[in-house]
């Protein structure tokens, strides 16, 4: 749920598509607060608020943080991963961040992009040594080309955890999905556990586990039976989300339950950022070309390379171009391709 100030009672919410939605704030001084509902997934993307002849815009969904564990105990360090869309829901590659962490006793640490590793692919790492127990929060500030955004989110330090729950799981993903691993070690004895998993309704999953759905959500079911302490085991899926583009979900918090009637869960939830790959050019050294976009306009170009890859043999090479960008590559030096902006 995101809140939203209003100047009037009544205004529009315009999403990125151009699909507008009249909304009602409630009194709150002299302003109206709205609650929008993101349920789990949701477009990320320029939004603007229409009210009494004046417009408003924010940026909503194009930076994502998640962290390798919801819960850390006191010394390790944390895996903090920020995603980057640009407005188009396209992967930043060279986002400019500003990343800072907020101790429990309000100690603040900034970082900033030689601190933190840049993986080429939209996502970027930081480590982050926790000390005390308590709440940590995470603000991150990406800068591009056409957007200036931001998030915030928080992971948690104990002394103890009945769980460590580990998540193997992407930030950024494209329309064909991956898989997920959760990742579990008892530090406790424990009988009868099922593992529970919360993910959007609309995506198909493949598991060994029980999938069951409601209104709001998809839920995966497994039962484990009895675990010892500190005998790690895990469970998984494959899903496959709609072919809609960018969108970001919202998966967990995994829940556990033990011993009949005692629960344990995740601090928060996973963030998915959706993207779309763009056109994909196969490029072949007889200048054969296969492509999954229309190349009818393509101009050569020597422009940016978004991805290039290449076997061993060099038998083919792949680029991707996304959403609004250029490319051009060259094989062997007997074929050349540009693939046209769209």
């Amino acid at each position: 749920t995101i809140q939203i100030e209003l100047e009037d009672e009544d205004a529009v919410l315009v999403d990125p598509s151009g699909s507008e939605t009249t909304i009602t704030g409630k009194k709150s001084g002299n302003k109206f607060i709205v609650e929008i509902e993101t349920s789990r997934s949701f477009r990320p993307g320029r939004y603007r608020i229409k009210s009494s002849g004046s417009e408003e815009e924010f940026l909503l969904g194009l930076v994502n943080i998640n962290t390798e564990k919801s819960i850390y105990l006191p010394g390790e360090d944390a895996k903090i991963i920020i995603g980057v869309l640009n407005s188009r829901g396209s992967r930043v590659n060279d986002a400019k961040l500003d990343i800072v962490v907020i101790s429990p006793t309000g100690e603040e640490k900034f970082y900033s992009n030689n601190e933190i590793a840049n993986n080429g692919d939209g996502t970027y790492i930081l480590q982050y040594a926790t000390k005390e127990t308590g709440i940590y929060k995470i603000r991150a500030s990406a800068n591009t080309s056409d957007v200036q955004a931001d998030y915030e989110t928080i992971f948690e330090v104990r002394e103890f955890v009945e769980f460590d729950i580990k998540r193997i799981a992407p930030t950024l993903t494209y329309l064909e999905g991956e898989r997920i691993e959760i990742s579990i070690t008892p530090k406790v004895d424990a009988e009868n556990v099922f593992v529970k998993e919360y993910l959007p309704k609309d995506w198909d999953i493949i598991t060994d586990g029980i999938v069951t759905q409601d209104k709001d959500s998809r839920t995966i079911t497994w039962h484990i039976r009895d675990v010892e302490k500190d005998k790690a085991f895990s469970v998984s899926y494959s899903f496959d989300p709609p072919d809609v583009s960018p969108m970001l979900a919202l998966i967990g918090p995994a829940e556990i339950k033990y011993d009949n009637n005692i629960i344990f869960k995740e601090a928060r939830q996973w963030t998915v950022g959706i993207d779309s790959p763009g056109t994909v050019v196969t490029l072949r050294p007889d200048g054969t070309v296969t492509s999954t976009g229309d190349l009818s306009s393509c101009t050569l170009d020597y422009d940016c390379v978004d991805e290039v890859e290449a076997n061993g043999n060099t038998d083919y090479a792949i680029c991707v171009a996304n959403p609004g960008e250029r490319a051009e590559f060259t094989l062997n030096n007997t074929a050349t391709v540009g693939i046209p902006r769209g």
